[in-house]
């Protein structure tokens, strides 16, 4: 498919090569209230394919919508953005360590 023959808002043009049917990517995603969530929190990040690692989070939005985490194994920073359909289940409370 040509890039930019589908007209549709769930489609999305990924470089200059190709579209993304943004309605398969998340197949039953549902949204997780994440306003529980603390900075410091020990977590599980379930990703809608399956995938799972633990994280710190770093930062909150104070809508509870976007969460940054910080993977504990790599050390890196992610965006997770609630519509995706990722879940994050706490496993550890901060321990006042902010």
């Amino acid at each position: 498919m040509k890039a930019g023959t589908k007209r549709d808002a769930s489609w999305l043009l990924v470089g200059q090569e190709r579209m993304i049917d943004m309605d398969s990517r998340i197949p039953g995603a549902e949204l997780h209230d994440w306003s529980d969530l603390a900075t410091g929190d020990l977590v599980s990040v379930v990703e809608p394919r399956g995938s799972a690692y633990q994280a710190w989070v770093d930062e909150k939005m104070p809508t509870s919508d976007i969460v940054w985490v910080r993977r504990y194994d790599l050390g890196s920073r992610h965006l997770v953005d609630r519509e995706d359909g990722v879940l994050i289940v706490r496993e550890q409370r901060n321990q006042g360590l902010d």
